[in-house]
């Protein structure tokens, strides 16, 4: 066990909040890596394994979601909204990257997550 295997972190993020997320892993925490239901962009960044493009062979993907659970969410969609207000009740550290407002606008803006 690590220094932060009882943290909880919900990750929700671009790739610099997915490195942070990668940080709290490596050291342990569960972290649970939330990706759209058109897959992480990083996902299409090279480098690929073998040269090959592939949804699942993008090293960068890869190094940055190493050790992580991995759990594909809408929260556009109401259900998917609900889903993430329930991780987010067993949740310790939350990382989104969004543009200012975006979580706002889907009423799920920090005062509400608080």
């Amino acid at each position: 066990m690590g220094s932060l295997a009882d943290i909880r972190v919900l990750e929700f993020a671009s790739q610099y909040g997915a490195y942070a997320g990668k940080m709290f892993a490596d050291l342990s925490a569960d972290v649970i890596h939330i990706e759209p239901p058109e897959g992480d962009p990083t996902r299409f960044v090279w480098p690929f394994y073998k040269d090959k493009p592939d949804r699942e062979g993008s090293l960068k993907y890869l190094y940055h979601n190493t050790s992580k659970r991995g759990l594909v969410l809408d929260i556009t969609r109401s259900e998917g909204q609900e889903v993430f207000l329930k991780l987010v009740k067993t949740s310790d550290i939350v990382i989104e990257s969004f543009n200012p407002g975006f979580m706002e606008s889907l009423g799920l803006g920090y005062y509400i997550v608080l």
